[in-house]
C-alpha cells in the first residue's frame, strides 16, 4: 500500500513538474512572439519609409527628365 501511495505521490509530483516546464515554455514562446510582434512592425515601418522615399526619388527623376507626373 504505502509502495503505491508513494508511486501516485510521484506521479503527481511529475505531473506538476511537467506542467510547471509547459508553463514555462508558454511564457518563453510567449515572449517570443511579442519581440516578433514588435520586430514586424518596426521592419514594416521601415519599408513604408523606404517606399515614400522611393516615390519621391521617383518624382524627381521624372522632373530632372522633364516629364510630368
Amino acid at each position: 500500500m504505502t509502495d503505491h501511495i508513494l508511486t501516485l505521490e510521484q506521479q503527481v509530483m511529475q505531473a506538476q513538474a511537467k506542467q510547471i516546464r509547459a508553463e514555462d515554455e508558454a511564457s518563453r514562446l510567449k515572449s517570443k512572439m511579442a519581440k516578433q510582434r514588435n520586430e514586424l512592425a518596426r521592419l514594416t515601418e521601415l519599408v513604408s519609409q523606404l517606399q515614400a522615399e522611393k516615390d519621391i526619388l521617383a518624382s524627381e527623376i521624372k522632373w530632372m527628365r522633364g516629364e510630368t507626373s
